[in-house]
């Protein structure tokens, strides 16, 4: 069996070359005289494979996604990021221990506390919506893909669709 990619532009042989379709080839020509049977391609031998990697490239996106919003995937970093903006929440509600907190770096960068935690807040808030939206966009994608039925629909799924910009 030969199997053609989705623009019928080249056919897999068995032995694992391309064979472009092109009359003038030799190769194609000889594969439309013999009659073999040329079936559309497939990246998978089995559905549970074609989900699998379609779930691994919408975790490959997200994560891409997320470390472009946070600009890491440091937990550390990101832990830290959360326990910062939770302390300009609390320097803005003026708690003590928050605006403390805040006032080394706040002075080392020339700015209030105030400043600073208004800073902080605004893209703790950016980057928390930016989140929420690569989530449900992956939470969709997995679920689109635990419903697909067949390899042919596993070929046909976009994954690079909806997602946030």
């Amino acid at each position: 069996m030969r199997y053609a990619n989705h623009a019928r532009t080249m056919i897999a042989l068995e032995d694992g070359r391309f064979v472009p379709v092109d009359a003038g080839n030799a190769d194609y020509a000889s594969i439309v005289r013999s009659g073999a049977e040329i079936a559309p391609f497939q990246r998978w031998a089995n559905l549970s494979a074609a989900k699998a990697d379609l779930v691994s490239e919408v975790e490959r996106v997200a994560s891409t996604l997320r470390f472009a919003v946070s600009g890491t995937s440091d937990a550390a970093k990101l832990l830290l990021y959360r326990e910062k903006y939770a302390a300009a929440l609390g320097a803005l509600a003026e708690d003590p221990a928050a605006v403390t907190a805040l006032t080394p770096e706040a002075t080392a960068r020339g700015e209030t506390v105030a400043q600073l935690a208004a800073l902080v807040v605004s893209l703790g808030e950016a980057w928390t919506a930016a989140g929420l939206a690569i989530d449900a966009a992956y939470q969709s994608h997995k679920a689109a893909i635990t419903a697909l039925a067949d390899i042919a629909a596993c070929e046909a799924y976009d994954t690079s669709a909806a997602w946030p910009a």
